[in-house]
């Protein structure tokens, strides 16, 4: 396919044009297995949002909390700290699930607000 006919150093350049128009194939047109195999998407904010309100409805919270816990994790705080949670979308996707639980009850014995809870965790108090 690459090379045939073309020097070594032709079919070297041709390999290398390809692999970039497949990069960005994958990149734009299915963020996830980007995602999964290069670390970044084109639409990751999606991605990592779907992976908080999937976290948020499995967890079976109240709605004034599950709407306190989604209201911190939209600001930029919030998703600074979702970003520090793993390299890849399955590590968030796994983490979220117990932080987001562990938050709900933070919130409903009144300890403290979402943003109480979250701070304490980068503290590494909880």
């Amino acid at each position: 396919m690459f090379g045939s006919g073309k020097s070594f150093l032709g079919g070297l350049i041709g390999l290398f044009f390809f692999s970039i128009a497949v990069f960005f194939l994958i990149y734009f047109f299915v963020p996830e297995v980007s995602l999964k195999f290069f670390g970044i998407a084109a639409d990751m904010d999606r991605i990592v949002n779907e992976a908080i309100s999937d976290a948020v409805s499995a967890s079976a919270l109240p709605q004034e909390i599950t709407s306190e816990i989604t209201g911190y994790l939209e600001t930029e705080e919030g998703k600074a700290f979702v970003a520090g949670m793993g390299d890849s979308i399955d590590q968030i996707t796994a983490s979220l699930g117990s932080v987001v639980e562990a938050a709900g009850r933070f919130i409903a014995t009144e300890d403290g607000t979402a943003a109480d809870f979250f701070h304490s965790l980068e503290a590494g108090e909880q």
